[in-house]
């Protein structure tokens, strides 16, 4: 309850003030405007249109990508408002494409951050004319008034108090970006605990934003994408070696630690968006090859080969820093794209533009189809949300009440992932809008028939309206927005505080239409389902683990590889989205959040393990791996069933199971690959030799995590207990 009635609004910046300013000088004018024309129909469209631009959404990015997606959402809803009129005076019809558009408009959110973020004016775009009785005659009318709202409040949303919120999360993973290039260049006591501390402290925000960066492609993407690569990339930056032979490190390590930290500099300037050189790939490559050739050389001397312990340091040691510099290359690549310099290839800017479409379209393409089916929580959501909308409008066209759009309204607003959530929404929405109606309806009554002290407070109703939700609470909220509305229809017809009690009416009947659904369609929400999409991804990733390294061990064909790998990137994709909508459905602080955060971590480590062993097939190709190689596969195997054996007691509620040891005879094997190999006096034997014996590192790094992993999924376990 205190939730409910919290008053104290916190607001960091100032920037929910200024949207709210923006609201209260934009709105009345669109209002008046619309008024003007004499034509009802065109006033209310301007009024809620302006709400919906200036309040439901808050596109991100550069402002040439603002602005074409402000544009593109006005196109969109044009097209909505049409159709909503048509379906208006036929219930059936309305409820029926309002279902499609429903499940449409909200499972493409899982697409992209932008259509997200444009969802609920989206949706509203269909639902106000749907409805509002009118034949097509009306269209125009509608149309009028939208993109009277759109003319005025896109330039407003994009130059009008137009300061954003500094991008914390971006912030943060610009400072990780640098606390780690000030390790990989000198590994210090220090430089570790900065290190640590920028890392936490960008999961931590990463895991307090409730809508969090996604998409196949694009910029909100490719900054989730680099979270996970900067968690890994701190791990083997950490990684303790695994013998105490000291070598020092060679000129050519010494180099590409520089390289990989000047990249990462770079990376951190990119994603924040600075102008900044990109990396240079061919330096990282060409550091790359040089360690190599310093391994092959170090190989050769008989005092490293014939020790145990220096020759296991040495390919230790070329591992890591080449291994920090493919992903700081990747981190790099991402930074690119993340702060919207990125580029597709040469060409005219038009060239570019069509090559980025059809990248995005195929990889929207393979995330829809991950996502079709009840196993994804964005689908379950989406379908949970387009039977609430559509039962809403069918209810209301049948039932015939005054402002049928109320009815639907109360529906969307107060839809969450389960019918516990939902059942708190409807609560605090009933309580906002009995406050609401008290303060609004004092407020109308003291104003009395005077129009002019109408419209001189529809600016602070609008204010209101658009400053509660984001800086006090969601009561709050629909207390402004029940202001705002006894306000606005008082302006277009008359009808005193009476007006607030149709409202109260209306949106109960949509309450009660949210809550039935919810507790028919899958009511334990997405902390059930986030269980078993985590452990759908770690069996998956591990099988691709176990295959990808039968693949290296072997040199056989790529094919069932290719196809686990496939299987690991959906799974992968269905896990983002559950754990973006557990996240979303938090109230307070949920103690098994860092739990849920490290082990599916570990699912992004498995399914790099398995690219890692792709990257070095294929760069071996068809030379003929030593017969010690086939060790790998019997310890990848085994690994491969605990990480899978874990997901399946997460998704149990059983303790897990703990990790058994290393196979023993595994180094020395690896070890005499790399002699035999080098016996042979074949360089590319040689080479696979040395590959084989970093798969083995790869293989131990993931070992390393069993202790924490298992933890996690411990520390899980006990919280849902």
């Amino acid at each position: 309850m205190s939730a409910i009635l919290r008053w104290r609004p916190s607001d960091p910046g100032r920037f929910a003030l200024r949207q709210a300013v923006r609201t209260g000088i934009v709105m009345p004018v669109a209002l008046a405007l619309g008024n003007a024309t004499g034509d009802e129909q065109t006033a209310l469209f301007a009024a809620f249109g302006a709400f919906a631009m200036l309040v439901f959404v808050d596109f991100g990015g550069p402002l040439a990508v603002r602005a074409l997606a402000y544009l593109t959402l006005a196109v969109f809803c044009s097209g909505l408002i049409a159709l909503g009129t048509v379906c208006s005076n036929e219930p059936v019809l309305g409820a029926a494409v309002m279902l499609v558009v429903g499940f449409a408009i909200l499972f493409s959110g899982v697409l992209n951050g932008y259509f997200a973020a444009a969802a609920s004016a989206a949706l509203l775009a269909f639902v106000l004319p749907a409805m509002v009785p009118g034949d097509a005659s009306v269209i125009g009318a509608r149309l009028g008034g939208w993109w009277i709202a759109a003319g005025l409040s896109v330039p407003a949303s994009l130059f009008l108090l137009a300061a954003r919120p500094r991008d914390r999360l971006r912030a943060s993973v610009a400072e990780a970006c640098r606390t780690l290039a000030a390790y990989v260049r000198t590994p210090t006591q220090d430089a570790e605990r900065a290190l640590t501390t920028a890392v936490d402290a960008m999961h931590e925000r990463f895991a307090g934003t409730p809508f969090r960066p996604t998409g196949p492609t694009g910029a909100t993407g490719a900054l989730a994408a680099m979270i996970d690569e900067l968690d890994w990339l701190r791990g083997v930056a950490l990684r303790p070696a695994s013998t105490d032979a000291v070598l020092d490190p060679t000129p050519g390590e010494v180099a590409l630690r520089d390289i990989s930290a000047d990249a990462l500099i770079a990376s951190a300037a990119l994603v924040a968006g600075r102008s900044m050189q990109p990396p240079d790939r061919d330096a990282l490559e060409r550091g790359r090859a040089r360690v190599f050739e310093e391994l092959l050389g170090q190989i050769g001397d008989p005092a490293v080969r014939d020790d145990d312990a220096l020759l296991w340091s040495a390919l230790q040691r070329a591992w890591d820093v080449r291994v920090i510099s493919f992903l700081t290359r990747d981190l790099a690549d991402r930074a690119l794209l993340a702060g919207g310099t990125a580029t597709a290839g040469g060409g005219p800017r038009w060239l570019r533009f069509v090559r980025r479409q059809g990248v995005a379209l195929a990889a929207s393409g393979r995330v829809a189809a991950a996502h079709a089916g009840v196993r994804s929580i964005w689908f379950r959501n989406s379908l949970r949300g387009a039977v609430g909308l559509a039962l809403a409008v069918f209810v209301a066209g049948e039932a015939s009440v005054q402002h049928a759009f109320w009815v639907v309204l109360g529906s969307l607003s107060v839809l969450r992932s389960s019918a516990l959530n939902t059942g708190a929404s409807v609560v605090q929405a009933l309580l906002g809008t009995l406050i609401g109606i008290l303060a609004g309806g004092l407020l109308v009554y003291a104003i009395g028939g005077d129009e002019t002290g109408l419209w001189i407070a529809l600016p602070f109703a609008a204010m209101l309206a658009a400053y509660a939700p984001r800086a006090v609470s969601f009561a709050a909220g629909q207390a402004g927005f029940t202001v705002a509305i006894l306000v606005i229809f008082n302006l277009l017809a008359p009808s005193g505080w009476q007006v607030g009690l149709i409202r109260l009416e209306d949106v109960s009947i949509g309450f009660a239409i949210s809550l039935g659904v919810g507790l028919l369609f899958w009511p334990r929400g997405a902390a059930a389902l986030l269980r078993r999409t985590l452990d759908d991804a770690l069996a998956t990733a591990a099988g691709y683990v176990r295959g990808a390294f039968g693949r290296l061990a072997t040199g056989t064909s790529a094919a069932p590889v290719d196809e686990q790998s496939t299987k690991a990137l959906a799974a992968w994709g269905r896990l983002d989205a559950a754990f973006r909508q557990r996240l979303s459905e938090r109230a307070s602080h949920d103690p098994r959040l860092p739990a849920h955060t490290r082990l599916i971590s570990i699912a992004v480590r498995l399914r790099g393990t398995g690219d890692a062993m792709q990257y070095l097939s294929t760069w071996l190709g068809a030379t003929p791996r030593p017969p010690e190689a086939s060790a790998l596969i019997g310890d990848a195997g085994a690994l491969a069933r605990w990480y899978a054996d874990l997901g399946q007691s997460v998704s149990a509620m059983r303790e897990p199971q703990r990790g058994a040891p290393a196979d023993p005879a595994l180094h020395p094997a690896l070890l005499a690959a790399v002699r035999s190999s080098h016996a042979t006096g074949d360089r590319d034997r040689l080479i696979a030799g040395a590959a084989m014996a970093w798969a083995g590192l790869h293989l131990d790094a993931l070992r390393a995590l069993e202790d924490r992993s298992a933890q996690a999924a411990a520390d899980l376990i006990d919280g849902v207990r």
